[in-house]
């Protein structure tokens, strides 16, 4: 019965044609509001592409860290720390430790060969997970105390 109601429903074709093309012309329109005409001649953000070195942030070695740009570097620092530092799907944050540790951090590490692949976003994990310097301590709670037998 629920079948035969929903195929005598008409969809209303010129709402949805007229929405779809409104969305296009929104998407289209977007990037001529950041243009240096819309913001007074100022020129425009440039976003982070989450590459460090030509590589994806998940990827990024301490190769792509010796490679990049101070720059680079600075906006890698900060992407890893919003990635880590992000709420978790119990919710909770992460941990993070300042950017210029974390700049130091991987300045330590990556300064021999034998580093050259490790990957920084494990680096960084790892050694937030040791610290005491984080951005608090994550609580523990101890289990419940069992009565006596």
């Amino acid at each position: 019965m629920g079948a035969a109601v929903h195929r005598g429903l008409r969809r209303p074709r010129g709402l949805l044609a007229a929405l779809a093309g409104g969305a296009v012309v929104a998407v289209l329109a977007a990037p001529a509001l950041h243009d240096g005409a819309a913001t007074g001649g100022a020129t425009p953000v440039r976003t982070y592409d989450g590459t460090l070195a030509g590589l994806p942030l998940q990827r990024a070695n301490c190769t792509s860290w010796r490679t990049a740009s101070p720059a680079q570097r600075a906006q890698a620092v900060r992407a890893l720390t919003a990635t880590i530092g992000g709420a978790s799907t119990s919710g909770g944050v992460g941990r993070t430790l300042a950017d210029r540790d974390v700049a130091a951090l991987f300045g330590r590490v990556c300064t021999t060969p034998e580093t050259a692949s490790f990957v920084l976003y494990l680096i960084y994990a790892r050694a937030v997970a040791f610290s005491r310097q984080g951005n608090g301590p994550t609580p523990i709670t101890a289990p419940p105390a069992q009565p006596p037998l």
